[in-house]
C-alpha cells in the first residue's frame, strides 16, 4: 500500500493497516482529518468498514495538529456566527408566528452550531494560554454555558416563551460578543503570520 501523508513528516512503511497508520499520526501529536483509499474518501469509516476495503493500492491522508484545526475554526465561525445568529432570529420569530414545527426544526439545527461552537471554544487555548486574559474570554464563556444550560432546560421542558427569551435575550448577544472576539482573534493572528 502506497501512503501519502500530508501535514506531517514521519515514516510509515512499518504499519500494516489504516487503524495502525491513523494510530501512528495520533501519538505523534496530529489528527488524521482526512483519508482517502483509492480516491474514496474514507474518513468515517468504522474500523470494521476499513476491513472490508481491502487490499488499498494507494491510502492518502491529511493531517493536522490541533492548533491548526482551531485556526481554520476560527475563520470559518467569522463566516458562520452571523449565519446562526440570523438562524436564531428566525427560530424566534418562527416561535412568535405559531410556527411550532419550522422553530424545532431551525433550532435543531442551532443546537449543532451550539455544539461545535462550544467545542472550537473549549480549543481556543491550543492558539495561545493568554487568549482568555487579553479577551475577557472567560466571562463571555461563563455567559454561554449558564445561558446554554438555561436554554437546554426550557428546551427539554418545552417551554417556547422561556427558549425564546434565552435565545434573544441571552443567547444572541453572547453570540454577537463572541462574532467580534473572533474578529479580533483572526486579526490578531493574521497579523502575527
Amino acid at each position: 500500500m502506497e501512503t501519502t501523508v500530508y501535514g506531517v513528516e514521519m515514516d510509515l512503511n512499518q504499519y500494516k493497516s489504516v487503524g495502525e497508520i491513523i494510530d501512528a499520526i495520533e501519538r505523534e501529536g496530529y489528527i488524521a482529518t482526512q483519508v482517502i483509499a483509492d480516491q474514496k474518501d474514507i474518513t468515517r469509516f468504522s474500523a470494521q468498514e476499513l476491513e472490508s476495503i481491502k487490499p488499498i493500492d494507494h491510502l492518502e491522508i491529511l493531517a493536522k495538529t490541533p492548533r491548526e484545526i482551531t485556526l481554520d475554526s476560527l475563520k470559518e465561525a467569522e463566516n458562520y456566527l452571523p449565519r446562526l445568529i440570523s438562524g436564531i432570529d428566525e427560530i424566534i420569530n418562527s416561535f412568535s408566528q405559531g410556527e411550532k414545527s419550522k422553530a424545532y426544526k431551525l433550532l435543531n439545527q442551532a443546537l449543532e452550531g451550539f455544539q461545535w461552537l462550544s467545542i472550537l471554544i473549549d480549543n481556543l487555548e491550543t492558539i495561545s494560554d493568554s487568549i482568555y486574559e487579553d479577551m475577557d474570554l472567560n466571562r463571555v464563556i461563563k455567559n454561554w454555558e449558564s445561558n446554554l444550560n438555561e436554554f437546554l432546560t426550557a428546551f427539554e421542558n418545552q417551554d417556547i416563551i422561556l427558549l425564546s427569551d434565552i435565545l434573544e435575550y441571552e443567547l444572541l448577544p453572547v453570540l454577537e460578543e463572541y462574532l467580534e472576539i473572533i474578529k479580533d482573534l483572526n486579526e490578531n493572528l493574521e497579523e502575527q503570520s
